[in-house]
């Protein structure tokens, strides 16, 4: 389990590249965005805090796959912002200027889904 660590809006600063940030029962989060002024795409970041877990499963798990161990313990010494959601087609396209997903939609709420390809 991560303790509760120091991240980066305790002191009151977001990032340069937050639109928008903020804390919630999850944890800190920051929001930047692309594209056009007009119509920027925002994508929200979760603050990864430094710290200690157990990554793989117990070999006595049921269901457990083969290629899920050993189990050891994993030291993250610094913390890091990672996406909350996958990649939608919308941010995708915003950054590339195009979009390879196999499964688009008709409407503009479809650029919400994940970008598969």
């Amino acid at each position: 389990m991560i303790a509760r660590a120091h991240h980066p809006l305790k002191d009151g600063r977001a990032p340069a590249w937050a639109v928008a940030w903020g804390e919630d029962k999850y944890g800190a989060f920051a929001a930047f965005a692309v594209g056009p002024p007009d119509k920027p795409v925002e994508q929200r970041m979760r603050w990864i805090p430094p710290g200690t877990f157990l990554m793989g499963s117990p070999e006595t798990e049921l269901g457990r796959d083969g290629n899920e161990g050993p189990r050891h313990e994993v030291i993250l010494t610094r913390g890091y912002w990672l996406g909350e959601t996958p990649v939608t087609q919308a941010l995708w396209v915003a950054v590339m200027g195009e979009n390879p997903s196999r499964f688009r939609g008709e409407r503009p709420d479809d650029l919400e889904r994940p970008v598969e390809q």
